[in-house]
């Protein structure tokens, strides 16, 4: 999928960082400037443990796949990227192997922690702020999902699919756990996404390439379906908002009321001069990041075509509320774009759950259906996805011993965003 280029990107992330190396350097400075603080990082910590017993906790085996994880050589990581392994040269396909074999200790520990219920990690921060909390496993984490969809192909190759499901499985509920299950960080968020895209690609690609009988397509269907809640597609940008109110309740002054000035020297060494709120209360900066957050909040529970419908216009919505306030509306999350991850990996697992009742079908009575209503009175199917692109079912169209299946896509009309033509396999995005 290629990003669009945004002018305004660069600038922002060069502002962020800036903010980031000046909230280091006065944390370090020791400089309290209001009466009392709120432990964000605590607070994140307390809701994604929500009272749950460690026992239930899939992180120590994640922490530990992380440890055995043996980075790969580039060339080695190329590959991960490039197909179907038992198409690649004897050596290109021995190197692939000794690069998951290195890892299968640190996969093992993957499989583990797959079927806990929950997943948080302890957060901590150099300096006490949200915006220093550290994340530095999200590469290799993303790195074992990868790990863990080569050695799939390979089984499916081999003829094991069996177990080539079973670690798609594995590698869709990791993707889900690093993004679920109580507040966490965006970017965390997104690489959870990544992750169960891996395994959904990988889904498609041991259709394309083997034959999965009916009992396995049945079985997998199952589990993904299992799997796609609709609160599984639903970004959570607690932490962007308590990131927020840190840095306000750490540049303004405390009167002990919940107002308070601005305290420019400390103001200035946080965030230098990007989005320096002159003029403004501590009251109405909390108010207005309550206000974004809460219309972020009802954003998020929509599709990108009730947006459509509704003639929402997100970053003009977040202008309206936050006006002049350059520092909130600086701290606001790329809405858009992040639906459209999230959206994209629902349309991705609807596809494949379509697909596998499809082939059920065809499976049992000796030819694809002619309408996808048909796989509910068969009995493959309660109801029918919707495509999020379109308010509708995704579109199937039979074409002569084939068929193909596609979601409207991001344009928000009928263009091809993946299809599936018989036994081919070929995924795209919308423009």
């Amino acid at each position: 999928m290629r990003r669009e280029k945004r002018p305004y990107r660069k600038a922002c992330l060069i502002a962020i960082a800036a903010i980031w190396l000046n909230a280091s350097v006065w944390a370090a400075e020791g400089k309290a400037q209001t009466a009392k603080y709120v432990d964000y990082v605590a607070e994140l910590n307390k809701l994604g443990m929500a009272g749950r017993s460690e026992n239930l906790n899939a992180a120590p085996f994640y922490q530990k796949a992380i440890e055995l994880y043996v980075e790969g050589s580039q060339e080695q990581k190329d590959l991960a990227r490039k197909g179907w392994p038992a198409d690649f040269p004897a050596r290109e396909q021995q190197l692939l192997r000794e690069w998951v074999q290195s890892s299968s200790q640190a996969l093992s520990q993957l499989e583990l922690g797959s079927k806990k219920p929950y997943c948080w990690f302890q957060l901590s921060s150099p300096d006490g702020t949200i915006m220093t909390v550290l994340t530095p496993d999200l590469a290799d984490y993303k790195n074992l999902g990868r790990a863990i969809t080569v050695r799939a192909r390979f089984s499916a190759a081999e003829g094991n699919i069996d177990k080539a499901l079973t670690d798609v499985v594995t590698c869709y509920r990791c993707g889900m756990h690093r993004q679920m299950g109580g507040p966490k960080i965006l970017v965390e968020q997104l690489v959870g996404i990544a992750v169960r895209a891996l395994a959904v690609q990988t889904a498609f690609d041991i259709l394309d390439r083997t034959k999965v009988n009916k009992d396995l397509l049945a079985a997998l269907q199952r589990q993904m379906e299992g799997l796609s809640t609709d609160e599984s597609y639903i970004p959570d940008f607690r932490s962007e908002k308590f990131s927020l109110l840190d840095i306000i309740q750490r540049i303004f002054t405390d009167d002990g009321k919940g107002d308070g000035q601005i305290d420019l020297p400390s103001a200035k060494r946080i965030l230098g001069e990007a989005g320096l709120p002159e003029g403004m209360r501590r009251r109405q900066m909390i108010e207005t990041t309550e206000k974004v957050y809460r219309y972020l909040d009802g954003v998020v529970q929509k599709t990108p075509w009730q947006w459509k419908a509704e003639k929402m216009d997100l970053e003009q919505g977040i202008a309206q509320i936050t006006g002049e306030n350059g520092l909130v509306r600086l701290f606001s999350p790329a809405t858009t774009r992040t639906v459209e991850v999230f959206t994209r990996c629902r349309v991705d697992t609807d596809g494949l759950v379509t697909t596998l009742a499809v082939l059920r079908y065809k499976a049992d009575k000796g030819q694809f259906p002619e309408k996808l209503d048909e796989l509910i009175s068969a009995g493959y199917f309660k109801a029918l996805r919707s495509d999020p692109f379109s308010s509708r079912p995704f579109v199937y169209k039979r074409v002569g011993e084939d068929f193909v299946l596609y979601s409207f896509g991001r344009n928000l009309k009928d263009g091809v965003c993946f299809t599936f033509v018989g036994i081919k396999v070929a995924l795209h995005i919308g423009k």
